[in-house]
């Protein structure tokens, strides 16, 4: 109910019934959390980061279903997407794949400065 009320409802009632402004505000709201996430990720791990997770997003072929379609999924996966960017910004640099390649990373370069 809530997520008709969000999706459907106020899109319509802010347009004056305008059928496309649901998939519109719908386009907004995952663009805004894709850009939330990538800066959330840059600002963690690194431009590196940042840029592998874009790309993921640019060719994973699901991305362009969920952002044009309607559905309760786009809800889900935008929600989705927050929380992991919530999560990450919170915790820092401490997060799990982060960590252990940063780890990989920092042994590596000690193996190379001792031969």
């Amino acid at each position: 109910m809530i997520h008709t009320l969000l999706a459907f409802k106020v899109p319509l009632l802010l347009t004056g019934g305008w059928y496309g402004s649901i998939v519109l505000f719908q386009v907004l709201a995952f663009s805004g959390a894709i850009s939330y996430t990538l800066f959330t990720v840059w600002r963690a791990a690194g431009l590196r980061y940042a840029v592998a997770t874009m790309i993921f997003f640019l060719v994973h072929p699901g991305m362009a279903s969920l952002a044009m379609y309607p559905w309760k999924d786009t809800a889900f996966t935008i929600g989705t997407l927050l929380l992991a960017s919530f999560s990450l910004r919170r915790s820092g640099k401490q997060v799990c794949f982060i960590s252990v390649i940063q780890s990989v990373q920092e042994q590596q370069q000690t193996v190379e400065s001792k031969s």
